[in-house]
This record gives structure tokens, sequence and C-alpha cells, in this order.
């Protein structure tokens, strides 16, 4: 698993909340994809 940080161009004119998603197959929820899950979770409150 790896996580990608991605910074939108500055470009912007408003001010936007940031974002999280998990990206994958998730084919049913399992403890691999709930670790993914959780990561992504733990990585949206530390932003």
């Amino acid at each position: 698993m790896e996580t990608i940080f991605i910074h939108h161009p500055n470009n912007i004119t408003e001010e936007l909340d940031p974002k999280t998603i998990a990206l994958g197959f998730f084919d049913g929820v399992h403890r691999g994809h709930k670790e993914v899950i959780q990561r992504a979770k733990k990585n949206s409150k530390r932003k």
C-alpha cells in the first residue's frame, strides 16, 4: 500500500477544504481493506 499526497495547482481563486480518498477495488471489506480505510481516516484527521 502506498500513500500519495497530491497538491492542487495554486491557480484556484477560492479556498477549498482538504479532501481525502481511499482509492482501490473494494470487493468486500476484509482486514486489508479496513487498514486502507483506517489509514485514509487517520491522514484526513491529520490534515
